[in-house]
């Protein structure tokens, strides 16, 4: 059987669950010891060099004391520097302590977590069903085929199936090209009620064109008529203009004939002078009468052009009323004939429905029995082939499928970064986790509880998905990685084991808090003790008293000038003699030779000698 591995993201209670899990494997492994061999090399290991260098460093520190013995003793420093002294050595030494503890937990705790699957898709065999092919790529496409089985049984109940596909699709394209049925009474009549409405629109097209027409032509005609009566008008204006002209010359040749009769009387001109006066008089009173003749018939002319103006006018307007109700009477038997053949449409619209009702009757009826026979198919279909849900990587691959059982995985397929690691770290490793690219783990084998689980890849590297710090766990977060397990975990957990693994990569030691807070101590206590011995040698020696002849007078005396260090060195080989003499020991005595000896060498040799 097919099945998705019930894994999803962590939530906050799995993310507790998980941490507890891990934090109780944690606690396990560190307190009862279950580490490998390797693990167990390395803590000896770097045990026997803390424990070499510990050992080393007390050896120089004892004789670096005892050989500083008689200058500590000369140099005897105040108390509260004394006091100091004695504190930063003892912070020192905690400080390195400290060290050497963080080292060790550094290199020996390891930590573990569980390996859990994302999203994972799982193909069994069915119990009935034999594998004939799985996939042999290791990257895969969504849709792509995994595994195909076969049954003689399920194929011959698909080809049926597919053959009963076949004959519903015929049908459905039969009954989708077949013409619904129409009362023929109501096409007849629609036919009817269409012919006469194209001829009567035929006829108002006619009778809106013969409208247009007549519009035109009287809007011509009235325009030319208008401008002839315009330009009668014109000429009108022009006439008056000249008969007023003409008066004004008949009205100064009668003003000269009238003078030149006078003139005549008195014989100041000649008759031919006067007759000429009489003769421009005449001809003054014949322009005048015929420019008021001209004038008289163009008014007659303007007014019988206005009487036929307004008579057209008339007969034109009368003509648009015949052609408007014959217009408006075509339009009412349009708007008749739409009603009819409104309400025939509405009943061949209902007809249309009600054919349109059956077949879509006759379609969903055929649609539900092909559904129903693409499900069956399908469903066969998946039981033989089974197909990729999601683009992604095939995780494990069984290598001998005819042999493996129902409930054995036959193929694993994981989306990117489907299988995780999950652990709980201290949150001081945040930051060199995030600056590493891969992180090395090794599975962790199981030997008590199962003994046939061995891995063969053991090791593999992982990458750092998300961190989460952990509310309940102050201090503590929870890291997962992304990674590409070998194979035979893949199977334990498609099959819902768990897998624990240990996580191999190591984080820097500079990143430890506490190793870090420890050098930091030693440091300052070392500067500290430093600082506090260079004040005791700056401060000045104390001379002995005159005649002491005790060790610790001969120790303070070596330190004087050049000078006085014969007759020192000679008082201490005295003191030296005597007490071999008596035969008693004397440590101080014993220090300052062996002090002047280190310090002066030759001149000692000869002088103690």
């Amino acid at each position: 059987m097919n099945s998705n591995l019930p894994v999803t993201r962590l939530g906050a209670d799995r993310a507790s669950q998980v941490c507890r899990t891990v934090n109780l494997r944690h606690a396990v492994c560190s307190s009862a010891a279950i580490m490998e061999w390797t693990t167990v090399l390395e803590v000896a290991v770097i045990g026997g060099a803390v424990g070499l260098g510990a050992y080393c460093f007390s050896c120089a520190a004892h004789v670096w004391r005892r050989r500083n013995a008689p200058n500590r003793a000369a140099r005897t420093p105040g108390r509260l520097l004394g006091t100091i002294r004695r504190g930063a050595g003892a912070v020192m030494v905690a400080g390195m302590l400290g060290m050497a503890v963080s080292f060790g937990w550094w290199a020996a705790v390891g930590h573990e977590g569980l390996l859990e699957g994302d999203g994972l898709f799982t193909v069994r065999r069915p119990a009935d069903l034999e594998v004939v092919h799985l996939t042999p790529h290791s990257h895969v496409e969504e849709g792509a085929l995994l595994a195909r089985f076969h049954s003689p049984e399920a194929e011959a109940q698909i080809a049926v199936l597919k053959l009963r596909r076949e004959s519903l699709a015929a049908e459905q394209e039969a009954l989708l090209h077949q013409v619904l049925a129409v009362d023929p009474e109501i096409a007849q009549k629609m036919a009817d009620a269409n012919a006469q409405e194209r001829t009567l629109r035929t006829n108002l097209s006619d009778l809106t064109l013969e409208k247009e027409r007549l519009g035109r032509e009287s809007l011509r005609e009235q325009l030319g008529r208008r401008e002839d009566i315009k330009r009668r008008e014109l000429e009108i204006r022009k006439l008056e203009a000249e008969v007023e002209q003409a008066r004004s010359t008949l009205h100064l040749h009668s003003d000269d004939h009238a003078r030149s009769a006078t003139l005549r009387e008195r014989k100041a001109v000649t008759e031919q002078q006067h007759a000429e006066k009489e003769a421009e008089l005449e001809a003054a009173h014949i322009e005048v009468r015929k420019l008021q003749e001209q004038l008289q018939q163009t008014r007659e002319q303007k007014a019988e052009l206005e009487q036929g103006l307004e008579r057209f006018r008339h007969l034109s307007e009368q003509q648009a009323r015949d052609l408007r109700e014959s217009i408006a009477a075509v339009q009412d038997r349009l708007e008749q004939i739409g009603r009819s053949q409104g309400e025939l449409q509405r009943r061949r619209e209902e007809d249309l429905r009600r054919a349109k009702r059956h077949r879509r009757k006759s379609l969903k009826k055929m649609a539900v029995e092909t559904a129903q026979t693409e499900r069956q198919l399908a469903a066969q279909q998946e039981r033989l082939e089974k197909r990729a849900p999601f683009a992604g990587q095939v995780a494990y691959r069984a290598a001998a499928p005819g042999n493996a059982n129902s409930h054995d995985p036959l193929i694993v397929l994981s989306p990117p970064g489907g299988l995780r690691l999950n652990i709980r770290l201290p949150g001081w490793m945040k930051p060199p986790l995030e600056d590493t690219a891969e992180f090395s783990w090794k599975l962790l084998e199981d030997l008590e509880r199962d003994e046939q689980r061995r891995f063969v890849e053991s090791r593999f590297t992982t990458r750092l998905h998300r961190w989460e710090d952990l509310a309940a766990h102050r201090g503590y977060g929870l890291a997962e990685f992304t990674c590409d397990a070998p194979a035979e975990a893949v199977r334990l957990l498609a099959r819902g084991e768990q897998i624990a693994a240990r996580l191999v990569w190591r984080p820097p030691l500079h990143a430890m808090p506490a190793f870090m807070m420890s050098m930091v101590v030693a440091s300052v206590a070392a500067m500290a003790w430093v600082a506090t011995h260079a004040q005791t040698k700056s401060e000045p020696t104390r001379s002995a008293p005159p005649g002491s002849v005790n060790g610790h007078g001969a120790i303070r005396e070596l330190s004087t000038e050049f000078g006085a260090e014969g007759e020192l060195l000679r008082l201490l080989g005295t003191q030296l003699r005597e007490m071999t003499v008596r035969g008693e020991l004397d440590v101080n005595i014993i220090a300052a030779a062996e002090w002047a000896l280190a310090r002066h060498r030759d001149r000692a040799v000869r002088l103690l000698s």
